[in-house]
């Protein structure tokens, strides 16, 4: 199988997690270690970083007949998924080298063993990744499947189950065309891509107000690495929200939700209120009252959004159903009792 897309959209990172379902369901532990034989292994070859004899192995004439020495990532027994990542950022010459490995299963004399598959994945040459064309031999090895970007909804899906900064997380809710504008900013620096998202993402959770002389150097360094991982209009777009979240007074609408109107609020600043809270969270019950009473007041879109962030956290999600009062309680499980049974 050969996976194709644009660049940035987590071609890697699905086959990954398919192979950790598979391994799963095999009663396997999934590993990404290509010395761990009784476990069920991913293992990501990089053709472009190799020369032939990387591929192939090197011969060894120390005997009557040359026999080719494998090479070390090359598996002997166990069970597990070959992954050619970037296969045609390869030179041809490298790419030729593993057409017995693709088609026939075989390494010289070696077998690949029963329990192994060849995967690989690329970008197109429209996306400008200065990619080979692959020879027709080599493509006609592989079943050809196009990836396309994921839908924002799900991304949200996956963003929620893996630490994504819940302030991204909002802002894309509120923009989604946002998620990917690669294809046409292809020719800049920066763009965002689902890549570039978990990227920034990974730099922004550790930026802390308080490490700052003042706020203002705290959003121009937030700006600068926005900037710098999903480009300059998606940047702009991300600290318009951020400093929405900023002159929202939490506090207030925590205390007193039903002062401040929320059913018509605009739904940008509702999506930055939804973040906001969250940052705030709490599994103590003086807070999760004062949680629930916004859910109970905001647009019900919203308040599922605050609840599948807070339910990222087993333990927060189970603070919702014991701390509330019961009356507020009942108000909220009239509202959002299905994702409470149908699992957050």
């Amino acid at each position: 199988m050969f996976l194709w897309g644009p660049t940035g959209i987590g071609k890697s990172q699905s086959l990954m997690a398919g192979a950790a379902d598979i391994a799963e369901e095999q009663d396997m532990e999934f590993t990404t270690d290509r010395d761990a034989v009784d476990k069920f292994r991913f293992l990501d070859i990089r053709l472009s970083q190799m020369e032939p004899a990387d591929v192939r192995g090197i011969p060894d004439i120390s005997g009557e007949r040359t026999v080719w020495k494998i090479p070390d990532w090359y598996p002997k027994e166990g069970k597990g998924i070959l992954f050619f990542d970037e296969l045609n950022l390869a030179a041809p010459s490298i790419q030729s080298a593993a057409y017995q490995i693709i088609l026939d299963r075989l390494l010289d004399q070696y077998p690949l063993p029963e329990g192994w598959v060849c995967v690989a994945a690329g970008n197109r040459i429209e996306d400008r990744a200065n990619v080979y064309e692959m020879s027709a031999p080599l493509r006609n090895r592989f079943l050809h499947y196009e990836l396309a970007t994921p839908h924002p909804e799900r991304w949200i899906d996956w963003a929620l189950d893996n630490n994504i900064d819940p302030r991204i997380v909002s802002f894309i809710k509120s923009k989604p065309n946002l998620l990917n504008t690669s294809e046409q900013n292809l020719d800049k620096k920066s763009f965002a891509t689902p890549r570039s998202w978990e990227m920034l993402s990974d730099v922004i959770q550790y930026l802390d107000v308080d490490d700052f002389n003042d706020e203002e150097d705290y959003y121009h360094m937030l700006q600068c690495h926005s900037s710098a991982a999903v480009g300059t209009a998606p940047a702009a777009d991300f600290l318009i929200f951020l400093k929405y979240m900023q002159d929202l007074d939490i506090d207030d609408i925590l205390r007193d939700p039903k002062a401040h109107d929320l059913e018509d609020m605009r739904s940008d600043k509702l999506y930055a209120l939804a973040s906001a809270v969250y940052m705030r969270y709490e599994p103590k019950q003086g807070f999760v009252r004062k949680f629930i009473g916004v859910c109970n007041e905001i647009p019900q879109e919203f308040g599922v959004l605050m609840i599948r962030m807070v339910g990222s956290d087993k333990k927060n999600a189970y603070a919702l159903l014991n701390y509330g009062k019961e009356r507020q309680l009942q108000t909220f499980m009239d509202r959002y009792g299905k994702l409470f049974s149908g699992g957050i």
